[in-house]
C-alpha cells in the first residue's frame, strides 16, 4: 500500500466511523502528522520508513489509542535520554498509547514499537516497519466496524507475519478483545 493509498483508506474509514459525529470531530480526526524527513535521517530512521512518514505521516489520532506527533530535535534528544537508557534507539512518533507508553521506530531494527512504561520500559513489538503498521491500522478500523476478529487476524498476519506473535502489541489487543467476548 502506498502512502497515499494509506491515507485515502485510513480517511475513509475515519468518515463511515464519525459520519454521525458532532461538527468538528470528523475533521479533528482526519488530521495527519507528517515527520521532518531530515530528522528522521539524523536519528537512524531507514530509507522506507522515513519517505513514508515524511510523504503521508500518520494520523494524528487513531485506535487503539494512538496518538501521534512530530518533535523537535530537542525533544527526540530528551525522551532517548529517559527510560533509562532504554529509548536511545527510539524515534518517538508520538506522544503515548493510550497508556502513556511512548512508541515510534526502533531505529536498530526499524520496527514500530513500544516501551511499556509500567513494566520497566520493557520494549513491546508493534510491526515490523512504519508501512505494515499503517496497514494494521486500517486493518484495526475494519474489526472495529465489522466486528470480525479472526478476519483481523488472518489480514494482519498477511501484512506482517510478526505482527501477531506472543508478547506484541496486536496479540495484546487480539487477546484482550478474545476475553471480553467470553
Amino acid at each position: 500500500m502506498s502512502p497515499a493509498e494509506f491515507r485515502e483508506r485510513f480517511l475513509s474509514g475515519v468518515r463511515l466511523a464519525f459520519a454521525k459525529a458532532p461538527p468538528g470531530l470528523l475533521e479533528q480526526q482526519s488530521k495527519f502528522v507528517r515527520y521532518d524527513y531530515g530528522t528522521m535521517q539524523r536519528c537512524g530512521v531507514g530509507e522506507q520508513n522515513a519517505r513514508f512518514l515524511s510523504d503521508i505521516g500518520l494520523p494524528r489520532s487513531a485506535s487503539p489509542f494512538i496518538d501521534c506527533r512530530a518533535h523537535t530535535d530537542d525533544e527526540i534528544a530528551h525522551l532517548r535520554e529517559g527510560g533509562g537508557g532504554a529509548l536511545r534507539a527510539l524515534f518517538p512518533l508520538g506522544g503515548a498509547n493510550g497508556c502513556g507508553d511512548p512508541f515510534g521506530i526502533d531505529t536498530s531494527t526499524q520496527s514500530v514499537v513500544y516501551y511499556n512504561h509500567d513494566n520497566g520500559m520493557q520494549k513491546v513489538f508493534m510491526n515490523a516497519s512504519v508501512p505494515q503498521f499503517a496497514e494494521a491500522l486500517c486493518l484495526f478500523q475494519d474489526l472495529l466496524r465489522t466486528k470480525a476478529d479472526d478476519k483481523f487476524a488472518t489480514a494482519l498476519e498477511k501484512v506482517d507475519k510478526t505482527a501477531l506473535l506472543p508478547g506484541s502489541m496486536w496479540r495484546l489487543v487480539s487477546d484482550h478483545r478474545r476475553r471480553k467476548r467470553q
